[in-house]
């Protein structure tokens, strides 16, 4: 079995079974979703860059400015670039969700035990990205 939080509140469920075929079906989906919506070689790119999200808009247009060209915003629309790099965070993490689900399940965490080691013991960091969020 599985616990899981419910956000916003100290109650607790725990899920009985886990659906392999509705896991693939909903990863799936999600990969169709992102193939839509990031179609083109550009698109793809720039949706590598979703942490510019919280970057202002002239930072914004720096780093397409670097990576594509000075007019990229202007053509493109920076309500447009937003609107995709809200997209692309958004199924990213409804991605990492299921995956995290399916690992939960496939190698049984409830019943194991793990001491306290922090990733700085190993010698690993937190990307750049994953350190931004902590500090909201």
């Amino acid at each position: 079995m599985l616990t899981v939080e419910i956000p916003n509140s100290s109650n607790e469920f725990l899920k009985t079974e886990f659906d392999l075929v509705e896991f693939k079906k909903n990863l799936n989906e999600l990969k169709l979703i992102w193939q839509n919506t990031f179609q083109c070689k550009v698109s793809r790119t720039f949706s590598k860059f979703k942490y510019l999200l919280a970057k202002s808009d002239a930072e914004i247009i720096e780093k397409m400015g670097e990576i594509f060209s000075e007019k990229f915003v202007e053509n493109y629309g920076m309500q447009n670039l937003k609107n995709k790099f809200q997209i692309s965070k958004d199924l990213t993490y409804k991605i990492i969700n299921l995956l995290l689900d399916y690992i939960k399940w496939s190698y049984n965490f409830e019943n194991k035990s793990f001491e306290n080691i922090t990733l700085e013991k190993f010698g690993l960091e937190c990307c750049y990205s994953c350190r931004n969020e902590d500090k909201k």
